[in-house]
């Protein structure tokens, strides 16, 4: 549903152009830069008349781009947003299902790892497959959401790169990783608040008698969030006005 940060807003507006949206099986048959959430962001948020594309792309070169007016423009990308919101919907209900106890039940492609399970050979398949789920934080959220826009990531060349925000039509940044941290720490936890009686990645560090290391990545975990939440603004204002803050939030997530 989802495929930052590779992304394509020239890609979009490509079939916004030709209408490739107009297809019944669009979704199905295109790459999801051009149907999923981030490709949604820019139909809904960016209201410019240009597109993305450089001017060698044939919709510039052969004046294509041109032809659409304004309402038209506006149209269409209504109308490719409808679609994608579609299929999304879609998706997110087989998602949802394949976890219901009476339909997917892949809780239980969990708890049968190993000794019956189809999904996973073993027990420890299972656990790599939660730890690369929590490793999602180090890779993605510490070094590409938060860390290229603050300039401390080789991928920025300059001393900031707000351009390079994970949500920059709709700034939503911010957001996304608060929801990012909140995540990593119910699936530490076993699920939301304390979880308590639900097994989690701090139960299995009690169990190796690491139970210290367990609260501190609990309380690390927490204390990011916090952080994260207190930031004033969007990222975009937050690299305005204060960016050092937005360093200290990749120091508090590292």
């Amino acid at each position: 549903v989802y495929s930052w940060p590779t992304v394509s807003p020239c890609a979009v507006d490509q079939q916004i152009e030709n209408k490739g949206y107009e297809s019944p099986t669009f979704v199905e048959d295109k790459l999801i830069n051009v149907s999923g959430f981030d490709a949604l962001e820019y139909l809904l948020f960016y209201a410019g008349a240009d597109n993305a594309c450089p001017s060698g792309a044939a919709i510039n070169r052969d004046k294509l781009w041109e032809k659409i007016d304004t309402a038209e423009l506006k149209r269409r990308r209504a109308d490719y947003a409808l679609v994608v919101a579609k299929g999304l919907a879609k998706t997110a209900s087989a998602l949802a299902a394949a976890w219901q106890v009476d339909k997917g039940n892949f809780a239980n492609e969990l708890a049968t790892a190993g000794k019956g399970g189809k999904v996973y050979a073993s027990d420890v398949d299972a656990l790599d497959a939660l730890f690369a789920a929590l490793f999602y934080l180090d890779v993605r959220v510490k070094d590409l959401k938060v860390g290229v826009p603050a300039g401390l990531h080789d991928d920025c060349k300059a001393e900031r790169c707000p351009e390079s925000r994970e949500s920059p039509w709709a700034n939503h940044s911010k957001e996304n990783v608060i929801a990012n941290l909140e995540a990593a720490l119910q699936l530490f936890r076993g699920g939301p608040g304390a979880a308590e009686g639900k097994p989690g990645f701090d139960d299995l560090l009690v169990g190796s008698k690491a139970g210290s290391v367990a609260k501190q990545v609990d309380a690390d975990l927490v204390a990011a969030i916090a952080q994260a939440k207190a930031l004033s603004g969007s990222f975009e204002d937050v690299l305005g006005s204060e960016p050092k803050k937005l360093e200290e939030l990749h120091a508090a997530i590292k």
